[in-house]
């Protein structure tokens, strides 16, 4: 073994010329101390943008032996940071180098392979046969691969892996690759896994950690490819691929602690993050593998957009590093749930759907496994949270209550019954009663626009989905039918949906969730979810929702909303979030305003009657709406007004009473045209009195509604702008004297 090259020193670092185990550096490099945001790596991509075009020259220079791979590589990073392959000038020329080389290296040839598939499938679909022919040849007889055809039998795993990424680049676009090539691919990681769950570099050889993030790569890239051959939940590399798992996050964890020190880092890194993108782990060796990348690549970054410190062969680190930033930053969608029990029948079902968007939509997304062992705020990462398995899911209290907060900031549970499992069908839908008591799910109408989002899907036949209606919005989404198993190259089951079908509903269904949160950046730091805390500042004013058997938070944004509006213009000290309680709360006290609002109806008992009427006769208010306008909630509304004060009578808030005035000149306000546009006497807003001040105000009309924001063209409601100011007027009347 070589001596360890001087420190921040780096050698021919390229994949093309690693043929022996990597070796640490002399002096560990301080890890960066301050994180970097999502504005940080774009920045840093487009200095490694701006560097590649003015090294155009030099690129192929850093490895002429092996003709096309260079331009490969350099393409390959620049069209994953976004370039136009189809206008872009420097990677045309690329591309004109790559195409007009003969198939000679294994790296060259799969770096073309994946480039041209990425860029155009279908004008290079011969060309990327033909690279896939050689790939097949070049196979050795015990599954790996090296350099040439010939040059040895054994193979080494650097070259195995780039092959390997090849042909499934090829077979993703469309091209037959043999099942045998996986299988010997699966046999040879198989034979060769050290007893610690690692590969050396070649066979024997003591395991490293670029290496072993090849192997558990290379075994999760194969076993994909073999899925169709295998029953639903059978995955013979599963028990390798978990321990591979575990020792590349060790690895990973020891590579941060020695301040990102080795030989290859940009090399390296490109490695972590295939496994973590192919196995949707956001965490390697308990560390978020891609924000830890990221903070070193971007303070790593030389002034002139390249990487790699003094280093030989700077043109390829900066491919490398433009590689991690780019596939690595790609905007989550949806989150896995990993739960107690068979959560991961189909482990690539996911990861397929979003390529089957890339190769149709032109979209990328990402997604990731979340675990019901994680924090509340780890779930609102992402807009949709998939659900699915064979059993019956195993979620205890505590994990409810996650999916329950991530529904009230507006996310969408995804749930599907792989195999049309009965078990998980009936556990699923107990599991909806725990959830939200009192609702159940109920067949989507073919008018459902989860069906015509993307992909119109017109046959009766497709159009099975269930949901349940929370928040004014589809908020669950339930399919009893099996798709993972299409989305997972279809696993032998027969009744599934055919695969093109099932990926055009699957990815209805994640878009109709992506229209009501906002895609985020994977470096922020905080979740859509915050935890709440039960410590109140004096003098802060608290939005206290009253909890009823129905759907009692429809509008789980409102308060956010009108939230910036009195803190930001009316300098109203404000808590966070929202506080959720029973009417029968012996602390009810501690909340002189109290909001109440749903869809449907409602009854309240007469322990939660009793207190909430004394609340109110001590001073204590109630602003009451019925979300929508819907009748059924506004008549349980009126029935519990009525018995809680029998001998009273609503009246209406005078359009120049106080209320209506300040702080903002409201009136009368102004109605949705589904509510008629122009309010009339007790069409909108009307109340209660005592001792001179209106106890309870209740709306007819919908107001926090359309302070929410989301999209409700047949919502009975005042008109945006007037519903803001008009909340705000009710708080600020609460809080006066």
């Amino acid at each position: 073994m070589t001596a360890p090259a001087p420190a921040r020193t780096r050698t021919r670092t390229l994949a093309f010329a690693l043929v022996l185990p990597l070796a640490l550096l002399a002096a560990p490099v301080p890890a960066p101390a301050e994180e970097v945001t999502g504005a940080d790596v774009a920045r840093a991509i487009e200095n490694g943008i701006a560097y590649l075009r003015d090294k155009q020259a030099e690129f192929a220079d850093e490895y002429p032996q092996f003709l096309q791979g260079p331009s490969a590589l350099r393409a390959l990073a620049l069209a994953t940071a976004g370039l136009d392959p189809k206008t872009d000038p420097l990677l045309l020329a690329d591309l004109q180098v790559v195409t007009a080389a003969p198939p000679k290296w294994t790296y060259s040839v799969a770096l073309e392979a994946m480039l041209l598939a990425m860029v155009d499938p279908a004008a290079h679909r011969t060309r990327i046969n033909d690279m896939a022919r050689w790939l097949l040849t070049a196979q050795t007889a015990n599954g790996a691969w090296t350099y040439q055809p010939g040059m040895n039998r054994i193979g080494d795993n650097s070259n195995t892996q780039f092959a390997l990424l090849g042909l499934y680049a090829a077979q993703e676009a469309g091209l037959e690759v043999p099942a045998t090539a996986w299988e010997r691919a699966v046999k040879y990681f198989s034979d060769t896994q050290n007893a610690d769950g690692g590969w050396g570099y070649v066979p024997g050889n003591a395991s490293i950690a670029s290496m072993t993030a090849a192997g558990a790569a290379s075994l999760l890239i194969s076993q994909n490819r073999l899925a169709g051959a295998r029953q639903c939940g059978d995955q013979p590399s599963a028990g390798r691929i978990q321990k591979a798992l575990g020792l590349v996050g060790k690895y990973f964890d020891d590579f941060l602690k020695r301040g990102f020190s080795d030989r290859w880092p940009y090399y390296y890194l490109y490695a972590i993050e295939r496994v973590g993108i192919l196995s949707g782990r956001k965490y390697l060796g308990g560390r978020d593998w891609y924000r830890e990348g990221a903070t070193f690549l971007v303070r790593d970054q030389n002034a002139d957009g390249s990487w790699g410190k003094e280093s030989s062969t700077p043109c390829v680190e900066t491919a490398f590093a433009l590689l991690f930033l780019a596939k690595g930053h790609t905007p989550l969608l949806v989150n896995k749930l990993e739960w107690e029990g068979d959560w991961n029948n189909d482990p690539s079902d996911l990861k397929n759907l979003l390529e089957f968007s890339a190769r149709r939509l032109n979209r990328r997304f990402s997604w990731q496994v979340v675990s019901t062992r994680e924090p509340a705020e780890e779930f609102g990462f992402a807009p949709v949270l998939y659900l699915n398995g064979h059993t019956a899911p195993k979620l205890a209290a505590g994990d409810l209550e996650k999916v329950r907060a991530f529904l009230e900031q507006g996310g969408l549970l995804f749930a599907e019954c792989c195999c049309d499992r009965p078990e998980f069908d009936r556990g699923f839908r107990d599991l909806i009663d725990r959830l939200m008591p009192g609702r159940r799910l109920e067949r989507l109408g073919p008018d459902h626009a989860v069906y015509r989002v993307q992909f119109q899907i017109t046959d009766p036949a497709l159009q099975f989905l269930e949901g349940v209606t929370y928040a004014c919005r589809t908020a669950i989404i339930y399919s009893p039918r099996d798709l993972s198993c299409a989305w997972d190259l279809g696993c032998p089951y027969k009744n599934a949906v055919p695969e093109e079908k099932a990926a055009e509903l699957g990815m209805n269904v994640l878009l109709h969730g992506m229209r009501n949160v906002p895609l985020r950046d994977k470096l922020e730091r905080k979740g859509a979810l915050s935890a709440p805390t039960d410590e109140v500042a004096r003098n802060t004013f608290v939005f206290a929702q009253l909890r009823h058997q129905g759907d009692w938070n429809p509008d789980p944004e409102a308060w956010t909303r009108l939230r910036e509006k009195l803190s930001g213009e009316q300098g109203v000290r404000c808590l966070a979030t929202k506080r959720a309680i029973a009417a029968d709360d012996p602390n009810l006290a501690n909340y002189p305003f109290l909001y109440l609002t749903g869809h449907d109806p409602f009854t309240l008992s007469e322990p939660e009657r009793a207190r909430l009427r004394e609340h109110l006769n001590r001073g204590g208010m109630l602003f009451a709406e019925s979300c929508c306008g819907k009748d059924p909630f506004n008549a349980s509304l009126r029935q519990e007004l009525a018995a809680l004060y029998p001998q009273e009578k609503l009246e209406p808030v005078p359009p120049d009473d106080p209320l209506r005035r300040f702080p903002y000149p409201v009136g009368a306000g102004r109605l949705s045209p589904a509510a008629g546009g122009v309010p009339g006497p007790g069409r909108d807003l009307v109340g209660l009195r005592a001792g001179g001040r209106w106890r309870v105000l209740y709306s007819p009309v919908s107001i926090l509604c359309p302070v929410d924001g989301h999209p409700c063209p047949d919502c009975r409601c005042y008109v945006a702008e007037d519903a803001l100011h008009l909340a705000a007027n009710i708080v600020v009347y609460a809080l006066s004297p």
